[in-house]
């Protein structure tokens, strides 16, 4: 995860082209579901995971580090990275 506009800048410059930053949104409750069922035979990553996820809400708006955002509550991952392709003009 890019928090700050200088590590966007230092990952553009350590791999030679700009880079196009999405920000992936979903309602806490949906996250806490998916990452339950993601870790489910790891219940040390499970909690990790949890209890991070609600930290980042809100850190590339405030730091203006994404170009734009995708709400994933309700999109499969599939319909997600069509978003994502169609929102960066990369189709």
């Amino acid at each position: 995860m890019v928090e700050h506009r200088n590590e966007r800048q230092r990952l553009a410059g350590a791999i030679g082209v700009d880079l196009t930053v999405c920000s992936l949104r979903a309602e806490l409750p949906v996250i806490h579901q998916r990452l339950t069922h993601r870790h489910n035979s790891e219940p040390e990553a499970s909690q990790w995971h949890l209890d991070r996820s609600a930290q980042p809400d809100g850190i590339p708006s405030r730091a203006a580090v994404d170009d734009f955002s995708i709400d994933a509550t309700t999109r499969s991952a599939l319909d997600a990275a069509v978003s994502v392709i169609r929102a960066a003009n990369w189709q």
